[in-house]
């Protein structure tokens, strides 16, 4: 018990506690920084792969000017259909009369003609600006990225807003995937830890072992011992 205790008192304990600690403390740093940029390009990415591109805007925006909406309504579902990128869970058009005129899912197409009740897409239709958003449902314990962008059709110098894309769409593989980098990295960051400390230890025992020996001499001369001991130490 005794031994344990000078152990722990040791000089050499205490240059391997304060290098693991500056060790732990230099990984964690890392890892928060490392974590929100690995969170932060996962997220751009999957948003900039969600949204669709300027040419299916464009067709959209066209489809909504048409005055025969049963025509506009068929072609606005083949375009979303054609576009859809597999990772969407939802995408909706709505005329600037907050009506549905297309959605990307099957089975809800019985949502089309009816008035939209969600409140982004209200204010996108009244301010022109759009709206964007990460929400969590906690019913069903998922993330969504909600992206509501205004279509805008120009016409010389003016531009008329004839409606919005409503998407809605999974968070939860972008995060799983962070999840799962993140695991690794703290499962290497332990080895390092764990590494850095045995390392500490020979280190810490290879400097202070001529201290603890040049200790052990002063002593004996303190008692009246010169048996020369003292000599060894200054070959070493």
């Amino acid at each position: 018990m005794n031994n344990r205790i000078k152990f722990y008192q040791s000089i050499k304990f205490k240059i391997a506690l304060v290098f693991a600690l500056v060790l732990l403390l230099t990984l964690e740093i890392v890892g928060a920084v490392f974590v929100r940029q690995l969170e932060h390009q996962n997220l751009s990415a999957f948003t900039n792969q969600v949204q669709l591109q300027s040419y299916v805007k464009n067709s959209l925006t066209t489809e909504l000017n048409r005055s025969n909406k049963t025509l506009a309504n068929r072609r606005i579902k083949t375009i979303l259909n054609d576009s859809d990128t597999g990772n969407t869970a939802q995408i909706q058009v709505i005329d600037n009369k907050g009506t549905i005129r297309g959605t990307n899912q099957v089975n809800n197409q019985a949502v089309v003609g009816q008035k939209t009740t969600d409140n982004d897409v209200k204010n996108v239709i009244y301010s022109g600006h759009k709206v964007e958003k990460n929400t969590y449902d906690s019913s069903s314990n998922t993330r969504y990225y909600t992206l509501v962008s205004p279509l805008i059709k120009s016409s010389g110098n003016n531009s008329t807003l004839v409606g919005v894309i409503y998407t809605k769409a999974n968070l939860d593989p972008v995060y799983q995937n962070i999840n799962s980098i993140t695991v690794i990295y703290l499962f290497a960051a332990s080895i390092a830890i764990i590494l850095g400390l045995l390392i500490s230890i020979v280190i810490s025992r290879a400097i202070t072992r001529p201290i603890e020996e040049m200790k052990k001499q002063t002593m004996r001369i303190a008692r009246g011992d010169y048996s020369g001991q003292g000599s060894r130490l200054w070959k070493r």
